[in-house]
C-alpha cells in the first residue's frame, strides 16, 4: 500500500508537475518535512506527482493500534466507489505513530470543485461554475496550486472525510467491540472521534506563505488596505469576508468622523466647551455643553442615513468580491447532504447520486406542528417560573415582617435558590430538546442545521437571563458572565449639609491607602528587579574590560517612571530579561492609569468630594443629620441583618427615628430638603448626584456586589454574548429613556469609548504581543531540532481559533454606538475609526500567530451579521428621534416656539415614519449587486445550463 511515488525505476509513470513558479518554493519547502516515499498509491495517472502537499493532520490517540492505524488509512486512500475518500495519507514517522498527515491528488479536487460549486477562470478570463466533464476548457486546471487556494484544497480534504461513511455493518479493527461497531451508512470519522480514536484534525499552516502573508499584511508601514485576495486564499471566505468587511467599515467611518469634528469644533454650541449656563432653584448653576437643536438634528438624519448607505454599498462591495473570488454559484443544495441526515434510500432526481431522501414538506410540517409550539411552550414556562419567583419572593418578604426569627430570615433566600434550580433544570431539558428537535427536523444542509439551532440556542440564552447578584452559591448552580456592574452601599448629603473640604491631595482619592502602597511597593521591587538582571546581563556593560555598567540603579527608577506618564525616558535595557520585566511593567503602567482616570472622571462626574461626614461610621457617631433608607429593601436588610456593631447601630437609629422612606424618589426628596442623608445602592445614588447638583455623595462604599447574567450550566457563552448586548446598549437605553439624562449620557458613552477600547487595544495587542515576542520564543527556538513529522503535530500546540464572534460583535456594538446615540456624542465615529486602524493589525496578528490555521468553508457574504447591522440601522431611527424629542435644546426651542407636549411627540412619530420610509426606498432603489455583477451571475447560470444539456447530449 505504501510506494514510492514518482519512481525513476518506474518508466510507466509519467509525473505531471503541479506546482506554480510562484508556489514552487512553498511547497517544495513543506514536502521536505515528510518522505515522499511514504505516500498512498494513486491510480490515475494524471494525479501522479513527484512532490505532495501535506494539507491537513489527522492527530491520532496515543494508544492507537497499528491495525486501526492501517484500516483507516487504506479507507483514507480508497476510492469513493468503494466507500473510501479518495485522499492521500502519509503514515508520520512510521506506521505505529500517532498521525496521519492527508493530502488531495488532482482528481478528488476537481470533483470536489464542482460539487462545492465554485467558479474558476473559464479560457476566455471570465468566471464559470467548474464543471469537470468540461475541465480542459479552464485556465490552469494542471496546476492546483493555482487553480485552488490553500484554503479551499484544505476544506476539501475536510469535506471529503467529514462524508466517510461505511458501506455495510462492520466492526473497526482494534477498538473494543462496545465502541467500535460501525452501522450501515454511519458516518466514520464522527464514530471515530466518538470511541477516541480520532482526537483532532486540522489544517496545516504554510510556513513560508504565512511569512510573506504576515509581511504584506501587518508587518508593512502601510495604515490602510489589507492584501484582500491573499487572506482569502490563505484562510478562506470566512476570514476574508470578515477583514473586507472590516476594512470597508473602516473607510466608511470617515464620513460621520468629519461631521463629528466639524459639529463639535465649528459649529456654535457643538459641544466643545462652550456651553449654554444654567441657573437651577438654589443657585445651583448647570453648564449644558450638547450640541445645537441644528447639530443634533444634522448628526441624527446623517447617522440614520449613513447606516443604511453603507450596509447597501456592503452589499454590492460583498456581490463584487463573491464574484472575484468564485464565490458566486455555490451549491451547497447539491452537494453530499450533512453528515446526521437520514431518510430513505433513493436516487437524488437533481443529482442521480443514491443518497438518503426526505420530503420538504414533512420537515416543515415538524417545524411547525413540533417545534415551533414546544419552544412556545418553553418560553411560557419561563414566563411562569419568572412570575413564581416574584410571588415567592413577595411572600417571604411579608412572612419575615410578620416573624422577624431566623427561620423568616432564611426563608429569604428560598426563592432565588429554588428559581435558580428551576432555571437550570429548564435550560439542561430545553438543550437537549432543542437538538433532538434539530436533528428531528432531519435538514439535508450544514447551514440550514445551524440556522435552526442556533435559532434554539438564543432563544435558550433568554431562558435564563436574569439580573442577579454575583455569589459564591449562585456561580455554583449556573454559569454566571463576567459583572456587567459593580455597586456598593453609600448615602448622599445635600451641599448645605455636607460642608466640602478642599484637600490638596484630592488627585489621590481614586485609589484606596492600601493601594498607594501596593503601586509604591511594585515600583520599588520592579525598578530593582531590572537593575539586577540587567547587572547580571552583559548586555549592559559598555567595556567588560573597564568593568564599566551602564544601567545602573538610577537609570532604572527612572526609566519606570517614565513608563507611568506613558513616555519613553531613557536609556532602556537591553538584555532580553531586562525588556521582560520592562513590557510587564508598561502593561501593568497602562491598565493602572486607565483605571486610575476612570475612578477619577467618576468621581468628578458624580461630585462624591469628601464631606464632613466621610463615611458610615462617622455617619452612626453624630446625632445631627437624620439618616435612612428605603424600607423594606435589600439595603434595609443589609443592615437589618448584619453583624457589624457600626452597622447595627445604623439599624437600630432607622428603627427608633423611623426615618426610612417608602421609594428612592422620597429619599432624593428629603436630602434635597436639608439634615437627611440617604442610604441606597452606589448606581442609583450616582444617578441622582447627576439629575440634582445640589446633592453629593459619600466617598466610602460597603458591601460591594456585581451583577451578571445567568445562564444554564455549560453555556457560559450564551451568557456572555447576553452580556455584551446588556452591558453595552441595555444601559445606556434606560440612561436616555428612563432616567431622560442625555448629559450622563453623553458623559456614559464617552467613558466607554474611550476606557474600553484603550483596555481592548492593550488585551488584544499589548499583551499577545509579549507572549509571542519573549514566552514564545524559547519554544520556537526548541523546535528547529525537532524531527520533521514533529514540526507538522507542534502546530497542535496553538489553541484553536475561536472563530469571529466575538469580533463580528465588536463591531456591532460599535455600529450600534454610532448608529444609535452618535446625535448626543458627536465623537463617537471619531474615536472609533481610530480604534478600527488598529483593530485591523490587531486581528491580522492574532489570526496569523496566536492560533491554530481553521477550516473555512466556501462562503458568499458575512451572513446572518448583516441581517443584525441591518436591524440596528432600523431601530436607530427610532433611537435617534426619541433622542432628538428629549434633547433639552430642543424642548426648550419647541417651547419657545409654542408647540405642545402632544403636538412634539406627534412631530416625532411622524418624522420616524417619514425617516423609515427614506430608508425603505435608498435600500430598494439601491441594488444589492452591481450590474456587471448581476450580468455575470446570470452568464454563469446560463454556462452551467448549457453544460448540463452537452452533458445530456
Amino acid at each position: 500500500m505504501m510506494t514510492s511515488l514518482g519512481d525513476k525505476g518506474e518508466g510507466h509513470r509519467e509525473t505531471t508537475a503541479l506546482l506554480g513558479n510562484e508556489d514552487e518554493g512553498s511547497v517544495q519547502t513543506q514536502t521536505k518535512v515528510l518522505n515522499q516515499g511514504s505516500w498512498t498509491q494513486v491510480s490515475c495517472p494524471c494525479c501522479v506527482s513527484e512532490q505532495v502537499e501535506p494539507l491537513v493532520l489527522i492527530q491520532l490517540s496515543d494508544n492507537i493500534q497499528p491495525v486501526t492505524k492501517r484500516w483507516l488509512i487504506s479507507l483514507i486512500e480508497v476510492s469513493e466507489r468503494d466507500g473510501g475518500a479518495a485522499l492521500l495519507a502519509h503514515p508520520g514517522e512510521d506506521e505505529c505513530g500517532d498521525v496521519i498527515v492527508v493530502s488531495a491528488p488532482r482528481c478528488t479536487l476537481l470533483r470536489a470543485t464542482e460539487d462545492l460549486g465554485l467558479c474558476k477562470k473559464y479560457h476566455n478570463g471570465d468566471m464559470v461554475a467548474f464543471s469537470y466533464n468540461d475541465r480542459d476548457n479552464f485556465r490552469n486546471v494542471d496546476d492546483m496550486q493555482e487553480f485552488l487556494t490553500l484554503a479551499e484544497r484544505q476544506y476539501i480534504v475536510k469535506y471529503e472525510l467529514d462524508f466517510l461513511r461505511a458501506q455495510k455493518g462492520q466492526k473497526i479493527p482494534g477498538v473494543p467491540e462496545s465502541q467500535g461497531v460501525l452501522k450501515a451508512r454511519e458516518n466514520i470519522c464522527q464514530k471515530l472521534e466518538k470511541a477516541g480514536v480520532i482526537k483532532d484534525i486540522f489544517p496545516l499552516h504554510d510556513k513560508q506563505r504565512l511569512t510573506d502573508l504576515c509581511r504584506n499584511w501587518y508587518s508593512g508601514k502601510q495604515i490602510w488596505g489589507q492584501p484582500l485576495d491573499s487572506i482569502q486564499a490563505y484562510f478562506g471566505g470566512t476570514v476574508g469576508f470578515y477583514f473586507s468587511f472590516l476594512d470597508f467599515y473602516t473607510w466608511a467611518l470617515v464620513p460621520p468622523a468629519i461631521l463629528g469634528l466639524v459639529l463639535t469644533f465649528l459649529l456654535p454650541g457643538g459641544g466643545s466647551g462652550a456651553g449654554v449656563v444654567k441657573e437651577q432653584a438654589g443657585g445651583v448653576v448647570e453648564v449644558d455643553d450638547s450640541p445645537s437643536v441644528s447639530g443634533h438634528m444634522v448628526q441624527a438624519v446623517f447617522s440614520m442615513l449613513w447606516s443604511t448607505l453603507v450596509m447597501e454599498f456592503w452589499k454590492r462591495r460583498s456581490s463584487s468580491l463573491s464574484h472575484r473570488w468564485g464565490l458566486l454559484h455555490l451549491a451547497e443544495r447539491f452537494a453530499e447532504p450533512r453528515p446526521g441526515f437520514h431518510g430513505t434510500l433513493g436516487i437524488n432526481p437533481v443529482t442521480g447520486r443514491l443518497e438518503p431522501l426526505f420530503p420538504e414538506w414533512q420537515r416543515q410540517l415538524r417545524v411547525g406542528l413540533v417545534s415551533v409550539p414546544l419552544v412556545g411552550f418553553f418560553l411560557g414556562m419561563v414566563v411562569l417560573g419568572m412570575t413564581g419567583f416574584y410571588h415567592g419572593e413577595a411572600l417571604a418578604q411579608g412572612f419575615h415582617q410578620d416573624s422577624d426569627s431566623l427561620f423568616s430570615g432564611a426563608l429569604l433566600y428560598l426563592p432565588s435558590v429554588a428559581h435558580i434550580i428551576y432555571t437550570n433544570m429548564l435550560g439542561n431539558v430545553y438543550r437537549t430538546v432543542a437538538m433532538q428537535l434539530t436533528e428531528w427536523e432531519n435538514h439535508r444542509e450544514e447551514s440550514s442545521f445551524q440556522n435552526h439551532h442556533t435559532t434554539k440556542v438564543l432563544l435558550e440564552a433568554d431562558l435564563a437571563v436574569a439580573s442577579l447578584t454575583l455569589t459564591a452559591t449562585r456561580e455554583q448552580g449556573v454559569e454566571m458572565s463576567t459583572p456587567f456592574m459593580q455597586t456598593g452601599i453609600g448615602f448622599i448629603l445635600s451641599r448645605d449639609v455636607g460642608s466640602e473640604e478642599s484637600h490638596s491631595l484630592s488627585f489621590l482619592f481614586p485609589f484606596s491607602t492600601e493601594m498607594w502602597v501596593g503601586i509604591l511597593l511594585a515600583f520599588l521591587v520592579t525598578g530593582l528587579c531590572i537593575y539586577l538582571v540587567s547587572r547580571i546581563s552583559p548586555c549592559e556593560w559598555a567595556d567588560p574590560e573597564t568593568d564599566e555598567h551602564s544601567f545602573t540603579l538610577l537609570h532604572s527608577f527612572w526609566y519606570i517612571t517614565g513608563a507611568l506618564t506613558l513616555q519613553g525616558a531613557g536609556p532602556h535595557p537591553k538584555g532580553l530579561s531586562g525588556r521582560v520585566i520592562s513590557a510587564i511593567w508598561w502593561v501593568f503602567a497602562v491598565v493602572l492609569l486607565a483605571c486610575y482616570f476612570s475612578n477619577f472622571n467618576a468621581m468628578l462626574r458624580s461630585d462624591s468630594k469628601h464631606v464632613s461626614v466621610n463615611n458610615f461610621e462617622e455617619l452612626a457617631k453624630q446625632d445631627v443629620i437624620d439618616y435612612g433608607t428605603v424600607e423594606g429593601g435589600s439595603t434595609f436588610n443589609f443592615f437589618k441583618n448584619s453583624k457589624n456593631p457600626t452597622y447595627r447601630r445604623i439599624y437600630q437609629h432607622m428603627e427608633r427615628k423611623k426615618s426610612c422612606v417608602a421609594s428612592v424618589e422620597e429619599g432624593n426628596r428629603r436630602t434635597q430638603e436639608g439634615n437627611y442623608a440617604f442610604i441606597g445602592e452606589a448606581a442609583s445614588l450616582d444617578l441622582a448626584v447627576a439629575r440634582y447638583c445640589n446633592l453629593i455623595r459619600s466617598s466610602e462604599l460597603i458591601a460591594m456586589r456585581g451583577y451578571s447574567i445567568a445562564a444554564p450550566l455549560g453555556k457560559r457563552l450564551a451568557a456572555e454574548s447576553t452580556f455584551t448586548f446588556f452591558n453595552y446598549f441595555a444601559v445606556l437605553f434606560h440612561i436616555a429613556f428612563y432616567k431622560q439624562d442625555l448629559s450622563l449620557l453623553r458623559k456614559r458613552l464617552a467613558s466607554l469609548l474611550i476606557v474600553t477600547q484603550l483596555v481592548n487595544q492593550c488585551t488584544e495587542v499589548v499583551v499577545p504581543f509579549i507572549v509571542d515576542r519573549f514566552f514564545s520564543a524559547p519554544q520556537k527556538k526548541q523546535q528547529e531540532d525537532d524531527p520533521n513529522v514533529d514540526k507538522l503535530r507542534a502546530q497542535r500546540s496553538l489553541p484553536p481559533f475561536p472563530g469571529l464572534f466575538a469580533e463580528y460583535i465588536e463591531l456591532l456594538v460599535q455600529f450600534g454606538y454610532l448608529s444609535l446615540f452618535s446625535c448626543v456624542y458627536p465623537l463617537t465615529a471619531v474615536l472609533l475609526l481610530l480604534n478600527n486602524v488598529t483593530e485591523i493589525r490587531a486581528d491580522a496578528y492574532k489570526i496569523c500567530k496566536l492560533f491554530r490555521k481553521p477550516f473555512s468553508a466556501p462562503v458568499s457574504n458575512i451572513g446572518v451579521w448583516q441581517t443584525a447591522f441591518e436591524v440596528l440601522g432600523f431601530v436607530s431611527v427610532m433611537s435617534n428621534c426619541w433622542l432628538l424629542l428629549l434633547s433639552p435644546r430642543v424642548r426648550e426651542f419647541c417651547l419657545e416656539g409654542g408647540i405642545s407636549g402632544r403636538n412634539i411627540i406627534l412631530f416625532a412619530i411622524l418624522v420616524e415614519h417619514v425617516l423609515i420610509l427614506v430608508k425603505m426606498i435608498l435600500a430598494f432603489m439601491i441594488p444589492d449587486e452591481p450590474d456587471w455583477v448581476r450580468i455575470k451571475r446570470e452568464q454563469i447560470e446560463f454556462h452551467s445550463m448549457q453544460a448540463l444539456g452537452q452533458q445530456k447530449l
